[in-house]
């Protein structure tokens, strides 16, 4: 497929009409916003965490703003916790074949077993599980298999809860979104002149 049709998974899953429209409002924007912070200083959080520098992890969490420390807190607990060895933080996947791309924010060795996981800042959603699988599928067609399908949810007071998604179903779905997908693209270039 043409990179004119890829789509990415979070655009996907809207199209689909398995999530909706995000909505233009000052609280949505602001949670989008804590998002992405969190997301940036998880990143020096696990360098840090690492490399036992445990001096430049406190002067990480010193440079945080208060809103944001306690899921900054909650990234680095979990990392002592689960020790993880990522191959992959935060990088893009392109399928050109299957016009889906896909950015998710960890893939690695957890407990002997290979995962994908996604940070979230905010609460549980059905959908997070179809997010999940499209990464893993994207991984698995990149001769980067996954055993597993990891969420975890930041807290704001710095601890965090797991959601394992290993269903067979949900790899399915989403087989079925990329599916629908790709014939929308295919029905557009034949009505084209």
């Amino acid at each position: 497929m043409a990179s004119e049709s890829m789509i990415r998974v979070t655009e996907l899953l809207r199209w689909c009409g398995v999530t909706s429209s995000i909505p233009n409002l000052p609280i949505i924007k602001a949670a989008m916003e804590r998002g992405t912070l969190v997301h940036q200083w998880s990143l020096l959080i696990e360098d840090s965490a690492d490399s036992d520098k445990l001096g430049e992890l406190d002067n990480c969490f010193n440079q945080i703003t208060a809103d944001i420390q306690g899921y900054a807190k909650a990234v680095a607990n979990f990392h002592t916790k689960f020790r993880p060895t990522w191959i992959s933080r935060e990088v893009r996947i392109q399928d050109e074949e299957l016009g889906v791309s896909g950015c998710p924010d960890r893939y690695g060795e957890i407990r002997g077993e290979l995962v994908v996981l996604d940070f979230k800042t905010g609460q549980s959603y059905k959908w997070h599980r179809m997010q999940v699988a499209l990464y893993a599928i994207l991984l698995q067609r990149q001769q980067s298999p996954t055993n597993d399908r990891w969420c975890v949810y930041l807290r704001p007071d710095g601890s965090f809860s797991l959601q394992r998604h290993n269903s067979k179903l949900d790899l399915v779905r989403a087989w079925n979104l990329i599916n629908t997908w790709r014939r929308h693209v295919l029905e557009q270039k034949n009505l084209s002149p």
